[in-house]
């Protein structure tokens, strides 16, 4: 996938020269971003111990990480594992700028991992149809090694910043407020930052204050829809006035205090049921003077049907093309770095467009290439297979009326 736009000396994600992926599960999976097939650590505690030092050492030694390097840097995006949908990629297509190997490195021409983009999920407190369908898919919600924030600590005190996400970080298993209470009793000299992604639920008053307090950059909160009916159908156990009234606060007492961080960002999955009132969600988010990011709903882990039934590959040629007109229409109303984040969405639109032009209805936008999660055979079918005891704990998990069509078929064999 050898880009044509391609200029001398630009590449259009700076990943492969400053940060890796971590996803610490029954083995840690590295790479350079979500899109990359993992490379995985089975020790991870040691690794974990061992502090920034192994992250260095793998993000400079690992021989495939080096591989896919080395295609990147020929233009190779292809074999780098970098896959068109990809948010940089759009929008480097879409803006023409793009990053240098020499911004990255030192003064001996080495490469320093000074980014980790940690995932800590799929633990959440709330179960968003296009994430988390836990009826349908089997989900380890018990695999992610709290000593990760040990490693997580130390790389942000040396300087160095952590984009958070799960799940939900804040959800008290994962340890992020202890850590940041602890960052924030140090020195900030030479202190690097966290930027976490949430689902807003968690932040209340005392969290809001430690925030303010500790070496937060971002707040990214995922809020697809502000009309509170389709956002807690999307949102399932997520109350919209608790989540609105929770950000608003969090914009207020930060300016209060005159602070410029941390910044406040709606993370906005544009799908088949949200993108006619994007203006409406885009407008009443700067309004309160908040940013926002726009991507192309991505193709669920855990929810893959909902997903392709939600996708905007459903949209016809004429409604991609209004959806193209009105993200284009931002920069004329906010500018090119103002709180709109659209260049990457304006080029994935534009990608479905081309597609349905060309006869075929686009392949839908993805947030890495995971596969799909084993999906659960359902009650009847383990029973049909001679697994009782299997169905009956799956019953367990999905309720009553599961137990009595279990019970019916039973006595019916």
């Amino acid at each position: 996938m050898t880009d044509p736009t391609q200029r001398n000396g630009s590449y259009p994600c700076p990943a492969p020269f400053s940060q890796l992926y971590m996803v610490p599960r029954a083995l840690l999976d590295l790479r350079f971003c979500s899109y990359h097939e993992p490379v995985f650590v089975r020790d991870q505690e040691a690794f974990f111990k061992e502090g920034p030092e192994a992250l260095q050492r793998f993000f400079e030694g690992n021989q495939e990480l080096r591989r896919r390097r080395d295609a990147y840097l020929k233009g190779d995006y292809e074999k780098a594992g970098c896959p068109s949908g990809c948010f940089w990629f759009q929008k480097w297509k879409t803006t023409g700028k793009g990053f240098s190997r020499e911004e990255f490195e030192d003064a001996d021409r080495r490469l320093h991992v000074k980014r980790l983009w940690l995932s800590v999920g799929p633990d959440c407190n709330v179960t968003c149809r296009y994430c988390l369908e836990p009826k349908e898919f089997h989900i380890d919600f018990k695999t992610c090694s709290p000593s990760v924030m040990g490693l997580a600590e130390e790389f942000v005190a040396r300087g160095n910043s952590i984009l958070l996400t799960g799940g939900e970080p804040f959800m008290s298993k994962f340890k992020l407020l202890p850590t940041l209470e602890r960052l924030a009793a140090r020195s900030q000299d030479g202190m690097g930052y966290f930027d976490i992604h949430t689902n807003g639920t968690y932040l209340d008053q005392n969290c809001r204050a430690l925030i303010l307090r500790a070496p937060v950059n971002v707040i990214n909160v995922s809020m697809d829809t502000l009309r509170p009916e389709l956002f807690e159908y999307l949102r399932r156990g997520c109350k919209f006035d608790k989540v609105w009234k929770n950000v608003n606060a969090l914009v207020r007492e930060r300016n209060d205090l005159g602070l410029k961080k941390p910044v406040v960002i709606i993370l906005c999955a544009v799908m088949r049921d949200t993108w006619e009132h994007i203006e409406e969600t885009v407008q009443t988010v700067v309004d309160h003077g908040m940013g926002i990011s726009l991507n192309a709903l991505f193709k669920g882990y855990y929810s893959p049907d909902f997903c392709r039934e939600q996708a905007l590959t459903n949209l016809s040629q004429e409604q991609l093309l209004t959806l193209e007109r009105t993200v284009a229409s931002f920069e004329t109303r906010y500018g090119k770095s103002g709180p709109v984040h659209y260049q990457g969405f304006l080029g994935q639109v534009r990608d479905l467009i081309e597609a349905k032009r060309a006869g075929n209805t686009g392949k839908q936008v993805a947030l890495g290439d995971g596969g799909q999660a084993r999906r659960k055979q359902g009650v009847i079918g383990l029973v049909l297979k001679g697994k009782p005891r299997l169905a009956v704990r799956e019953a367990i998990n999905l309720g009553a009326k599961a137990k009595t069509r279990l019970m019916a078929t039973i006595r019916g064999l």
